[in-house]
């Protein structure tokens, strides 16, 4: 048996809710801890700092990545670039990095 521990705190100690941090555990596929940006603006992308919305975008983007390795169904997984990157990302998301409009509503 293994056993995984992870703990993240974000800057404000008695606010959890904006730590922009985020983990991907997937056993047998990848690890990965993803360091969130300060938001300094308090722009938010629904319900999210703008600091959580980037750190949630790249977890799902390796999520995505990881749970494509091997299948013959799925587009070779090398990534380049941002275009490649946002296709990655817009599953569930808007595509916050080359179309900035969509992701705010504007």
């Amino acid at each position: 048996m293994h056993q995984l521990e992870a703990f993240t705190l974000g800057k404000k100690f008695g606010h959890p809710e904006t730590n922009e941090d985020s983990l991907v555990v997937m056993p047998n596929m990848g690890y990965a801890v993803i360091d969130g940006v300060t938001d300094r603006n308090g722009t938010r992308y629904g319900d999210m700092l703008s600091g959580q919305f980037a750190s949630r975008t790249v977890q799902r983007a390796i999520e995505i990545f990881l749970l494509a390795q091997g299948r013959s169904d799925q587009p070779e997984p090398a990534i380049s670039g941002r275009r490649a990157f946002c296709r990655l990302s817009r599953q569930g998301h808007s595509c916050w990095l080359c179309c900035p409009r969509r992701a705010g509503g504007s």
